[in-house]
């Protein structure tokens, strides 16, 4: 009853905008999402220079390429899915279940991180500037605890999830703890499916400012969600597109991304 009435409260909250920010605006004038952006958007000096930086590392070919599939995907995928709630996202307070074996993992192995490579034009992040770093469930060397904290953030997150979709859901992905350095840009993007109900778990973070993550909203409207340490966005990630167009000021911001399928479209 208690994990049914957060998750009510996470679309109520949703709906009133409480501890988001709406914006008065939609897709394509942060950064683009379906299109390119106009000259005058804020976010165009900023997508130019992401570019730039995009094709120094690899070429503007590759590059290209990479955003155009992104674009594509983002205009096409949502209209041929099945939506699970009114605005498709919502924020809570992280089970304790979840939060607090994910928290002592990162506390124990977050300075053996491993540097995250990524394919070649690959503009999802910049990691030419920022590069991300993971400390991964499965790697070796933080078993046998890495694995068991894995079943307990399925465990911690699933039944919250599948009382705000209304839907039984089964896991599809959970690989680790990202780190986001200085600098550092997630594009605007659809997931791939599977990836359908999903939550951004907050781990920590040493920042200057909020590092929201921008939503676009069933209803065609942005908006800004920040997370702290041990709150999380939920997020129908294969229709929701996200993304966190402004910089990072500050040192670390450590998320994990926890995804499931509802059983019915599996």
């Amino acid at each position: 009853a208690a994990v049914a009435a957060a998750a009510a409260a996470a679309e109520t909250t949703t709906a009133e905008h409480g501890g988001y920010v709406a914006t008065g605006y939609g897709v394509d004038w942060t950064f683009p999402m379906h299109h390119a952006v106009p000259a005058e958007a804020p976010g165009a000096a900023i997508y130019d220079e992401f570019m730039r930086g995009c094709a120094e590392k690899y070429s503007e070919r590759e590059c290209l390429a990479t955003e155009r599939q992104r674009m594509d995907m983002n205009r096409e995928q949502a209209r041929r899915q099945r939506n699970y709630t009114e605005l498709g996202f919502g924020r809570l307070k992280a089970p304790d279940a979840a939060y607090i074996p994910a928290k002592a993992f990162f506390d124990r192995y977050k300075d053996d991180a491993s540097e995250e490579q990524w394919p070649p034009g690959n503009t999802y992040v910049n990691s030419w500037a920022a590069p991300t770093r993971m400390v991964s469930f499965e790697d070796r060397r933080f078993q046998p605890l890495g694995l068991r904290t894995k079943q307990a953030i399925w465990d911690g997150l699933q039944p919250t999830l599948e009382a705000w979709t209304g839907m039984r859901l089964k896991p599809t992905s959970l690989y680790g703890i990202r780190l986001y350095a200085e600098g550092a840009i997630l594009n605007p993007h659809l997931d791939r499916l599977p990836l359908v109900t999903s939550a951004i778990m907050q781990i920590d973070q040493d920042v200057d400012e909020p590092w929201p993550v921008e939503v676009i909203g069933h209803d065609g409207r942005a908006y800004n969600v920040t997370l702290n340490p041990g709150e999380i966005a939920l997020y129908e990630s294969h229709t929701i597109i996200h993304g966190r167009p402004e910089p990072l000021h500050g040192r670390f911001f450590a998320n994990v991304f926890v995804h499931f399928i509802p059983v019915d479209a599996a």
